[in-house]
């Protein structure tokens, strides 16, 4: 398996090489990407290479529940204040959350 994260920061020249390499790859290799961007921002050669799969971000409640879960020391309500202001970025509240944990240490 080849996995490459955000995608769409490979230039449109090396989509194009990228091409060669998907060509030239044994039978049986799996090649996943992730992009936060839409399909038709990548060369066209490249979208039609992949099946896309577009996945919503979570919503605030089920952030919220996950900061909760795996800190229980920050307050449900200050959990479900991080969760919204994340809008849908996981990552994001999750670094949020540190700075929270730090600040009650």
């Amino acid at each position: 398996m080849v996995w490459i994260d955000e995608a769409d920061e490979i230039p449109r020249v090396a989509q194009v090489r990228f091409l060669t390499l998907l060509d030239d790859l044994p039978q049986g290799v799996i090649v996943a990407c992730t992009s936060n961007c839409s399909l038709s921002d990548f060369e066209n050669r490249f979208q039609t290479r992949f099946q896309a799969f577009e996945i919503a971000p979570p919503p605030p409640t089920d952030i919220q529940n996950l900061l909760v879960r795996i800190a229980p020391q920050i307050s449900p309500r200050d959990a479900g204040q991080i969760a919204n202001f994340a809008c849908g970025n996981v990552r994001q509240a999750l670094l949020d959350a540190q700075g929270a944990l730090q600040q009650l240490a």
